[in-house]
């Protein structure tokens, strides 16, 4: 009997819903790929036809969110509001939303997320690293500082952004008040690179003519 795609994605979601309820309760490395397939009453060669480790059902997770918070920062963004704030609102945005599943952005930015990887991202984690940085670059094209986003400069925001999640994972501060400090001084200091890049080669530009 052939399955429906409408039954593919019931058992996709109940699979995903069922880990989160374990990460949430045993924890990551403590929640085994048997007691997933356990509780969605699935056999456990038909969770790997879904996610071929549970690294991978935790990079759904987070995606998930993130892209409700995405969703978040553009209907509650500010208006005219300074590039620092926009970056700083997108990026606390994230981390609420990530909040309940602090203990996965480990595994997640061990697996597929750190320019370190020995894991190649899949299809979800490229998906998700792509809209967060077409935002970002968005936002600072916006600002007209868009031209001193290069490849370098797209490079730098990942590794710092990495570390952000990293700290923010372990963060028992009140209301993640340590992360939130951090996030700050780290903003004003990408974005001050970037406006200092756009000043200079602007002056490189008046010089030359």
């Amino acid at each position: 009997m052939r399955i429906t795609e409408t039954a593919k994605f019931a058992t996709r979601e109940r699979i995903i819903a069922c880990a989160a309820q374990l990460f949430a309760t045993k924890g990551f490395e403590q929640t085994t790929t048997r007691e997933i397939t356990e509780a969605a009453q699935i056999a456990t060669g038909t969770l790997f036809n879904y996610f071929p480790a549970k690294e991978d059902i935790a990079v759904n997770l987070v995606a998930q969110e993130m892209d409700k918070a995405r969703e978040e920062f553009v209907r509650r963004r500010g208006v005219n509001a300074p590039l620092e704030e926009d970056l700083f609102a997108h990026i606390a945005t994230g981390l609420r939303h990530l909040h309940q599943y602090r203990n996965l952005i480990q595994p997640v930015l061990e697996t597929v997320l750190t320019p370190f990887s020995k894991v190649a991202p899949g299809d979800v984690a490229d998906a998700m690293r792509r809209k967060h940085l077409e935002t970002v670059e968005a936002l600072v094209m916006e600002h007209g500082v868009g031209a001193q986003f290069s490849v370098p400069a797209m490079h730098l925001y990942w590794t710092l952004y990495s570390g952000i999640l990293r700290y923010f994972a372990a963060d028992n501060s009140r209301n993640n008040e340590d992360t939130l400090a951090m996030l700050d001084q780290w903003i004003q200091l990408f974005a001050t690179s970037l406006t200092q890049t756009k000043t200079s080669t602007s002056q490189e530009a008046h010089n030359d003519d």
